[in-house]
């Protein structure tokens, strides 16, 4: 069990101001190493969501090699884990990851290889495939992350229990059609743009749904139905999804898999795919 703090909410702000003051990282590394010792904990995940962005600096880049070196100077002596998250778009890497020197200091880097699409790109696309054109797949952007010289076993690989929604006057294409708002939100987390699994399964029970198919190559599915003479579309992960990524890890010798995030699950999940 490791103690995380960070998060999209959080943003990146203090986490800055925290990383480019040589006395406060050392005091922080130390008393975060002792409250982890006091209860009990495993390690420690620092998910600074992200280094020179969203209220970050351009120095950020270094700093959080030097926090992450405080950090691991007061934890190995204590025998606990220390973990950090990396996004895999090539621009947030450039800006905010030394990837080199972060792969020397922790124990794992967990890759947030979801979020690859969704809404924002105004089109509707797989936010999470294994393989595709470009470079907004897991398998490329595995490739480019180790290219940077990061041991595989150093690396867990994200799995979302969620998927993004889309909504357009056309038939729902990947790829190519266009959406007209930010995506639709579902009856628990009321999050626009966002189905947790839970609420994927839920919608299926009590919506008609005019087809949900694989597509092997992104090993996600995508699910369509018509409300108020619009298209409705989700792209998810399915049991099926996750076995693949799984082997796919397996296969490239990575560390393990994390998933974001369990309280999106269902206990009792419609396996439709």
């Amino acid at each position: 069990t490791l103690l995380l703090i960070g998060g999209w909410v959080e943003g990146s702000e203090k986490y800055s101001k925290l990383a480019a003051d040589s006395r406060r990282r050392k005091n922080f590394a130390k008393n975060t190493a002792n409250f982890l010792s006091t209860h009990n904990f495993d390690g420690f995940h620092l998910h600074w969501e992200y280094p020179a962005h969203r209220g970050g600096a351009p120095e950020d880049k270094q700093n959080l090699v030097h926090l992450l070196q405080d950090l691991s100077d007061e934890c190995k002596p204590k025998d606990l884990i220390l973990s950090v998250n990396v996004r895999v778009q090539r621009e947030t890497v450039q800006k905010a990851y030394d990837l080199k020197n972060i792969a020397r200091i922790v124990d794992f880097m967990t890759l947030m290889a979801f979020d690859l699409h969704g809404p924002w790109d105004k089109k509707i696309g797989f936010s999470a495939p294994l393989r595709g054109d470009g470079e907004l797949n897991l398998e490329s952007r595995l490739n480019y992350i180790r290219s940077f010289g990061v041991p595989a076993e150093k690396l867990i690989l994200a799995v979302p229990f969620y998927g993004r929604t889309y909504v357009t006057n056309q038939r729902g294409n990947i790829g190519d059609d266009t959406i007209n708002n930010s995506g639709f939100a579902g009856p628990f987390f009321g999050e626009e743009g966002f189905l947790g699994y839970n609420e994927i399964c839920h919608l299926r029970k009590q919506q008609e749904w005019q087809e949900v198919k694989f597509d092997s190559r992104a090993s996600q599915a995508v699910g369509k139905f018509t409300k108020d003479g619009l298209t409705h579309v989700v792209t998810f992960d399915t049991p099926r999804s996750i076995a693949n990524k799984v082997k796919f890890a397996v296969d490239e010798g990575l560390g393990g898999i994390w998933t974001w995030f369990v309280d999106s699950g269902e206990t009792n999940y419609l396996k439709f795919i």
